[in-house]
């Protein structure tokens, strides 16, 4: 009488084990994936960090740029309104860029 109730619950435990060893197979698929997943959106972060980065320089480059090409125009401006008022040409010296857009002095 207790032979077949012992060999239902052994046949039971060797279903469940089987099951239990699947799911844990499963988990390590699962984790070997999961693992994979991250390394590339950790790669694809990097690159679009680089990407941000060499963006915002080029950014910051171009408004230098445009602010100093304001400066000039501004410059050119002033020039165009003294030489109307005072009837003279004006004397107007070239400066090297590097300092901070003043590229023309003009005198009178």
């Amino acid at each position: 009488m207790f032979l077949p109730i012992l060999n239902i619950n052994i046949w039971y435990y060797i279903d469940m084990q089987t099951e239990i060893d699947s799911l844990r197979q499963r988990i390590i698929e699962f984790e070997v994936r999961n693992d994979k997943l991250m390394k590339q959106m950790m790669k694809e972060n990097n690159w679009r960090d680089a990407r941000i980065e060499k963006l915002e320089w080029q950014f910051n480059k171009l408004e230098k740029e445009s602010e100093s090409k304001k400066n000039r125009k501004f410059q050119i401006r002033c020039i165009q309104i003294a030489k109307e008022i005072l009837n003279k040409e004006p004397m107007i010296e070239y400066c090297p860029p590097f300092l901070n857009g003043l590229e023309l002095d003009a005198f009178f």
